[in-house]
């Protein structure tokens, strides 16, 4: 949905036409944000009691995602594929860096905000589904699903919270903005009512990114958690933390609201619509160009030059070596036989998808 909605145009290319970019980038925002991911996902599933165990979860927790990062990695290299931002033979320094700096992120943000002992831990990383049917649809389900971080209950009130990790080189503020009423919060709360009752709220736990690495002026790794300690405490003040948080928004409206109704349905004709029903100032009407989001988070999107050229490119640059590929995982056949022949705007040997 939020793909839909930043950008149509990239969503036909990517859901509808299956291309993607042939090419395993590397970047250590991300890297880091899915070190710590796997260390609170750790913690919130055994809730160790003592600081050594701790300690021992969240090494443990980074440790095994490192080596399936490395693995990936390597095996991505032998492919048809190559590697962006990163040099092959320094592949496990820079996850080291990464593994570094997220265990002390962890560290840090455990010791501020534990989990209380009023608090039961419902699911860590649960897949929930369901279909719902809306009825500007008339009867026709919408298949939501997602993979919730952790649903935790307070036994004194049976209040349900669904909570989840994120991480940034924003401030809390900043990465915060919204966060009530975005997609996730509101799909999240659905499939958690669906199993569990309709949770009070949503959880947040936010860590910023620290400016500082693990290097050779600190004795050993407990100084550099130190610095960080340090570096974080000079964000904190009496009333606002702009550098970690955990956030507990209570939600303020109803379970299926207008807006949401809105979207589901704009995304749902998108992802049904027969493509190759769709030609000329139509398809730039249902698919349109998203200015906005062709530089983001301060990279260009890879799927610019499909928006600079016209359709009748599009093979050109698929057929271009190390670029691109299009890949539908449920079905085979030439490029656009599952989606659209962009030429003629017309199903090329499939359905239409």
């Amino acid at each position: 949905m939020k793909a839909f909605n930043d950008c149509p145009r990239k969503f036909f290319l990517t859901d509808r036409l299956g291309i993607m970019p042939r090419r395993v980038s590397f970047s250590e925002a991300t890297t880091i944000g899915n070190y710590c991911h796997a260390a609170l996902s750790a913690l919130y599933t055994v809730n160790p009691a003592s600081d050594e165990d701790v300690l021992d979860t969240i090494s443990s927790a980074i440790a095994d995602r490192m080596t399936e990062d490395l693995e990936r990695m390597s095996e991505s290299l032998t492919k048809d594929a190559f590697l962006v931002g990163a040099d092959p033979e320094k592949t496990g320094e820079l996850l080291s860096r990464c593994a570094d700096m997220a265990s002390a992120m962890i560290r840090i943000f455990w010791n501020r905000y534990p989990l209380g002992p009023d608090i039961e831990i419902l699911a860590s990383e649960e897949l929930l589904a369901l279909e719902l049917v809306l009825p500007p649809l008339q009867g026709a389900g919408i298949p939501i699903a997602g993979q919730i971080d952790t649903i935790l209950k307070e036994s004194s009130t049976g209040a349900i919270w669904p909570t989840d990790h994120k991480t940034s080189g924003d401030t809390a503020e900043d990465a915060s903005v919204g966060r009530g009423w975005s997609y996730q919060t509101r799909l999240y709360r659905l499939l958690v009512a669906a199993k569990y009752g309709d949770p009070t709220g949503f959880i947040h736990n936010f860590i910023q990114r620290p400016t500082i690495k693990f290097c050779k002026k600190d004795a050993d790794f407990d100084a550099y958690v130190t610095r960080c300690r340090e570096w974080y405490a000079a964000r904190k003040s009496d009333t606002y933390d702009q550098a970690m948080a955990s956030y507990w928004l209570r939600h303020t409206e109803p379970l299926i609201p207008p807006e949401l109704i809105r979207d589901l349905v704009n995304i749902y004709g998108a992802s049904t619509i027969n493509v190759g029903s769709v030609s000329g100032s139509d398809f730039d009407a249902v698919f349109p160009r998203r200015e906005q989001s062709c530089r983001a988070w301060n990279s260009t999107c890879v799927y610019l030059p499909f928006c600079d050229q016209p359709k009748t490119d599009w093979p050109r640059l698929l057929d271009i070596k190390g670029s691109y590929t299009q890949e539908f995982p449920l079905h085979e056949g030439p490029v656009y036989s599952n989606a659209v022949d962009p030429v003629n705007q017309e199903p090329a040997q499939g359905d239409g998808r």
